[in-house]
Protein backbone atom coordinates (compact mmCIF):
# COMPACT_ATOMS: atom_id res chain seq x y z
CA UNK A 1 0.00 0.00 0.00
CA UNK A 2 2.72 2.73 1.09
CA UNK A 3 4.88 1.54 -2.26
CA UNK A 4 1.31 2.65 -4.54
CA UNK A 5 1.46 5.98 -2.35
CA UNK A 6 4.78 6.82 -3.07
CA UNK A 7 4.57 5.96 -6.99
CA UNK A 8 1.56 7.81 -6.92
CA UNK A 9 2.78 11.09 -5.34
CA UNK A 10 6.09 10.96 -7.34
CA UNK A 11 4.34 11.05 -10.75
CA UNK A 12 2.09 13.76 -9.46
CA UNK A 13 4.51 15.83 -8.74
CA UNK A 14 6.37 15.08 -11.93
CA UNK A 15 3.60 16.08 -13.94
CA UNK A 16 3.46 19.09 -11.29
CA UNK A 17 6.92 20.24 -12.41
CA UNK A 18 6.56 19.14 -16.25
CA UNK A 19 2.97 21.69 -16.52
CA UNK A 20 4.83 24.61 -14.26
CA UNK A 21 8.14 24.25 -16.61
CA UNK A 22 5.89 24.20 -19.55
CA UNK A 23 3.47 27.11 -18.68
CA UNK A 24 6.12 29.05 -17.52
CA UNK A 25 7.82 28.54 -20.49
CA UNK A 26 5.10 30.03 -22.62
CA UNK A 27 4.40 33.08 -20.52
CA UNK A 28 7.59 33.95 -20.86
CA UNK A 29 7.35 33.20 -24.57
CA UNK A 30 10.56 31.13 -24.77
CA UNK A 31 11.42 28.28 -26.87
CA UNK A 32 12.67 25.50 -24.78
CA UNK A 33 11.23 24.49 -20.83
CA UNK A 34 13.78 22.33 -20.13
CA UNK A 35 15.92 24.62 -18.60
CA UNK A 36 13.65 25.82 -15.89
CA UNK A 37 13.25 22.38 -14.89
CA UNK A 38 15.97 22.84 -12.90
CA UNK A 39 15.55 26.31 -10.79
CA UNK A 40 11.57 25.43 -10.46
CA UNK A 41 12.69 21.49 -8.91
CA UNK A 42 15.13 23.14 -6.65
CA UNK A 43 12.24 25.82 -5.36
CA UNK A 44 9.51 22.39 -5.35
CA UNK A 45 11.96 20.92 -2.98
CA UNK A 46 12.99 23.73 -1.10
CA UNK A 47 9.69 25.51 -0.42
CA UNK A 48 7.73 22.37 1.87
CA UNK A 49 11.06 23.10 3.87
CA UNK A 50 11.21 26.75 4.63
CA UNK A 51 7.43 26.72 4.99
CA UNK A 52 7.55 24.02 7.82
CA UNK A 53 9.94 26.22 9.86
CA UNK A 54 7.94 29.09 10.21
Amino acid sequence: MAIIWFLTIFFKLTLFLYETALSSAQTLKLKEYRFLTLPLGMILVALPLCSAQI
